[in-house]
């Protein structure tokens, strides 16, 4: 399983780095609207779970690497917080549950120091998702999930 693994991780590198790059050269010449500001949150996740791949089949030094790229990436968006929730909640927010979780997951894996960067964001995973599940799915039987969302029907 973990030369299979190695083959996804190796394969799928070269992809996420493309879209960062289109990313990073389209938020260069297009600010994003505001509604959709918080989705940037998900360029987090493909750097943790990168990180936890190769952490799991034993390279470290692309491990480490991955955490380091994906901590600049979360302190960007940390110091860009109030810009990314600038329209209030929506169910977009849902875009910042996951990184945070497995950003602690990778630090968990790696341990050492990332073992506490980590563990704060679990600690602040554990108060972020639920707040913004109970939100969404309050949403939902008031009947203002489709319309928050632009869906047809909910």
């Amino acid at each position: 399983m973990i030369p299979l693994a190695q083959a996804i991780l190796w394969l799928t590198m070269p992809v996420a780095i493309v879209i960062w790059g289109l990313s990073v050269r389209q938020f260069l010449t297009r600010i994003p609207p505001a509604p959709l500001r918080p989705m940037l949150a998900i360029h987090l996740a493909p750097a943790m779970l990168f990180a936890s791949v190769a952490a799991l089949t034993g390279q470290g030094m692309l491990a480490h690497g991955m955490m380091a790229f994906a901590t600049v990436i979360l302190l960007g968006l940390l110091a860009r917080l109030r810009w990314l929730t600038q329209t209030g909640f929506s169910p977009m927010w849902g875009t910042f549950t996951f990184p945070p979780v497995a950003y602690a997951g990778a630090g968990l894996i790696l341990g050492g120091a990332w073992a506490v960067t980590g563990g704060i964001a679990l600690m602040a995973a554990l108060g972020v998702v639920p707040t913004i599940a109970y939100r969404v799915l309050k949403l939902w039987p008031a009947g203002t999930l489709a319309a928050r969302t632009n869906a047809a029907e909910a």
